[in-house]
């Protein structure tokens, strides 16, 4: 059960850390991704799955020929999951840039965030 867990949030991690713009609304926000057909079907089953985890959210794909945007919203009382929810790509890449400046000073961790 702890493998499909790492292997969930390892391709969360390569899907996120692609976003290249994101923006609030006042229900929830959108993020931006540069668009291809290989990360469309990566997104679109991330965000099958993120459906099934969490369904009082609503996520909303729309592709055009150079970018995709996925859109997430919720219901009153949701704002503070929405909320984290926007910060993850933020917080994925302090999160690697922190495990560099460990590792970089020659200290080491046991276990990594993989990146792509």
């Amino acid at each position: 059960m702890f493998d499909v867990w790492l292997r969930a949030e390892a391709e969360r991690r390569s899907v996120l850390v692609r976003q290249l713009a994101k923006e609030r609304h006042p229900r929830g926000f959108h993020w931006c991704f540069r668009a291809d057909s290989e990360f469309r079907g990566m997104l679109r089953e991330l965000v099958q799955r993120e459906h099934a985890c969490c369904p009082f959210l609503t996520f909303t794909l729309r592709a055009s020929e150079c970018s995709i945007t996925w859109e997430v919203s919720g219901p009153p009382g949701a704002e503070g999951f929405v909320d984290v929810f926007y910060r993850m790509p933020s917080t994925l890449r302090e999160l690697d840039t922190l495990v560099g400046s460990v590792n970089d000073a020659g200290l080491g961790l046991a276990c990594k965030p993989e990146t792509e």
